[in-house]
C-alpha cells in the first residue's frame, strides 16, 4: 500500500504492540515522512524519514535509504520499553520509554510517498455480542457489545444490517464513533419492522460493525412473536337516578373483563385488569351570573296612580319573570312587595309601572337583586369507588381541569371538567366500579348538560371503542 499526506488509524489503546513495515520505500529524497504511535495526546513515538535518513523513536539517525529501494523495519513496543530491527538486524533492544496507551498509529508524508506492506500486531481483543432471546413484533431492542479485554478500547465507526435482515429490522440509534472502554459495554438499538406476524417467526439477525479491531460480522438468532391480543368487554350502566332535596343524584356502574392472549409467554395468558380513567365534563348550558329579584327601590313615586301594575322586564327564556304589587299613597307609589321572585340571567332586570288611569305617570324604580354564579363545579361533583357506597369528593381532591370536548369559559368561571389523575384497576376480583354524580340545583330553569366518560386502556371487542359515555342532562328545576 502507498501512503500520501496525513493517514491516521485508530487502535485499541493497548500498551503492548508489534509492527512490521515490510519492503518499505520512499519515492524521493527531497520529501519527508513519519510512522509511529500516539495516545492521541502529547505522547508519541515515531520513526522519521528525512532526506535519505531514518531517525528512531529517540530521534537518533539509525539508517540511510535510497530512493525507491526497499528496506524492512520491525519492532515491539511494551509499557516501558521498545525494540526494533532494520533489515532483520537488531538496532535497539529494551530501550526505555514512557508508559502510555497506543490509541492510534499514523503514516504521514510531505512531498513524497511511502510504500510498504504494513502490519500491526497486538493481543486479540475479546468481545461478545448479544441480543434478547425473543421480542414481540414492532418492538425495539438492544444489541449489547461487551468488551471483555482489560486493556483494549473498542471503537465502532458504523453499524449496519446484512441484506437478509434489512427488510425485517432497522438500526434506530447509533452515534459514531461508539467507544467501549476495557471491561465495559455499549448498545445499539434495533427495531423489528414486522406488523403481521402470526404466532412466531425465527430470524437470523446479521449485524455488521466497522471497528478499530477490524470488521465484525455477527449473526444472532432472534424469535419474534405476534403481539399480545386483548379481548375486552366494557359496560357502563345507569343504576339509579334519584331526586333529592336541592338536587339530583346519579349512580353508574362500570364493569370490565379483559382476556390477554400472550404468544410470547403462555404463562401470561389469562384475565388481566382493565385500566380505566373516569371524567365528567361540561357539554352545554348557560354558565355565568344569575340574578334573583328581592325588592324594588322607588326612585320616583310618580303621581295619579290608582291601580298600578308592576312589570319586570328583560326575561331570558326559560327564566321565570318576577312579580310584585305596588303600594299607593295619594296616587304616589311608595313601595313594591315581591310576590314571586322569578329569576333573571346575565343582568338585573328593569322595573316599569303602568296604570289604567291615563293620568298616572312618572313612577320609576330600581330592582334589588341577589346575584350568584352558576358554574360547572358548583352544579356538579363526582366520586368513584369499588364499593357501592361512594363519597362524592372530586372537587375537594382538586381533580379538575379547564375543559373537555366542549368550549367552557374557565377563565371566568373556573374549571369545566373533573378527571381522575391516575387510572384505576378493574379486575376479575374487583369487577364493579361505581360512579356517583351529584347535581346541585342553582335555582334557575336553564338546562345544563354534562358528559360522563370512562376511558379504558383496552377497547371493547364489540364496539372497538375505548371510551364509554353517558349524557347527564338537567332540563328543569328540581
Amino acid at each position: 500500500m502507498t501512503f500520501t499526506g496525513q493517514n491516521i488509524r485508530k487502535l485499541t489503546g493497548q500498551k503492548d504492540m508489534s509492527f512490521l513495515l515490510e519492503n518499505c520505500s520512499v519515492n524521493n529524497l527531497t520529501g519527508s515522512g513519519e510512522f509511529g504511535f500516539s495516545d492521541q495526546g502529547s505522547n508519541t513515538i515515531k520513526f522519521r524519514f528525512e532526506q535519505g535518513n531514518i531517525f528512531d523513536f529517540d530521534d537518533v539517525n539509525v539508517f540511510s535509504y535510497t530512493e525507491d529501494v526497499g528496506f524492512t523495519i520491525s519492532g515491539d513496543i511494551s509499557e516501558s520499553t521498545y525494540s526494533y530491527k532494520i533489515n532483520n538486524i537488531p538496532v535497539a533492544e529494551g530501550v526505555g520509554k514512557s508508559d502510555f496507551e497506543l490509541k492510534e498509529f499514523f503514516v504521514n508524508t510531505t512531498n513524497c510517498n511511502i510504500s510498504t506492506q504494513l502490519k500491526i500486531y497486538a493481543d486479540e481483543t475479546a468481545y461478545s455480542i448479544s441480543i434478547p432471546a425473543s421480542i414481540i413484533e414492532e418492538e425495539a431492542f438492544d444489541v449489547t457489545i461487551n468488551n471483555s479485554s482489560s486493556n483494549s478500547t473498542i471503537q465502532i465507526f458504523s453499524a449496519s444490517l446484512g441484506a437478509s435482515s434489512v427488510s425485517h429490522f432497522s438500526v434506530d440509534s447509533f452515534t459514531a464513533p461508539m467507544t467501549i472502554a476495557p471491561s465495559g459495554s455499549g448498545s445499539i438499538s434495533l427495531t423489528n419492522l414486522d406488523t403481521t406476524i402470526s404466532s412466531a417467526v425465527s430470524y437470523d439477525v446479521k449485524l455488521i460493525l466497522s471497528t478499530n479491531i477490524g470488521k465484525i460480522e455477527e449473526t444472532l438468532s432472534l424469535m419474534v412473536f405476534q403481539g399480545p391480543e386483548y379481548t375486552a368487554a366494557n359496560y357502563l350502566t345507569l343504576l339509579s337516578e334519584t331526586e333529592m332535596e336541592g338536587g339530583k343524584e346519579f349512580l353508574y356502574r362500570f364493569q370490565s373483563s379483559v382476556f390477554k392472549q400472550d404468544f410470547q409467554d403462555e404463562t401470561n395468558t389469562g384475565f388481566i385488569p382493565q385500566q380505566a380513567t373516569v371524567s365528567l365534563e361540561y357539554v352545554s348550558g348557560n354558565i355565568g351570573v344569575f340574578h334573583e329579584t328581592f325588592g324594588v327601590n322607588i326612585t320616583n313615586g310618580g303621581q295619579g296612580y290608582v291601580n298600578p301594575e308592576v312589570t319586570f322586564e328583560a326575561v331570558t327564556f326559560p327564566d321565570i319573570q318576577a312579580e310584585g304589587t305596588a303600594a299607593v299613597d295619594s296616587g304616589v307609589i311608595d313601595s313594591v312587595e315581591i310576590t314571586a321572585f322569578g329569576n333573571k340571567y346575565a343582568a338585573a332586570p328593569t322595573v316599569a309601572f303602568s296604570d289604567s288611569d291615563p293620568s298616572a305617570s312618572g313612577a320609576t324604580g330600581e330592582t334589588v337583586t341577589l346575584p350568584y354564579d352558576k358554574t360547572f363545579t358548583n352544579c356538579f361533583d363526582i366520586g368513584t369507588s369499588h364499593d357501592s357506597y361512594v363519597t362524592v369528593d372530586f372537587l375537594s381532591q382538586g381533580l379538575t381541569q379547564n375543559e373537555g370536548d366542549a368550549s367552557y369559559p374557565y377563565s371566568s368561571f373556573g374549571p369545566g371538567m373533573y378527571k381522575q389523575s391516575t387510572p384505576v384497576s378493574v379486575s376479575a376480583s374487583n369487577y364493579n366500579y361505581y360512579i356517583k354524580i351529584i347535581y346541585t340545583d342553582k335555582r334557575d330553569y336553564h338546562p345544563i348538560s354534562a358528559k360522563l366518560k370512562v376511558e379504558s386502556l383496552y377497547s371493547d371487542a364489540d364496539s372497538n371503542q375505548a371510551v364509554e359515555e353517558a349524557a347527564i342532562d338537567i332540563t328543569e328545576t328540581i
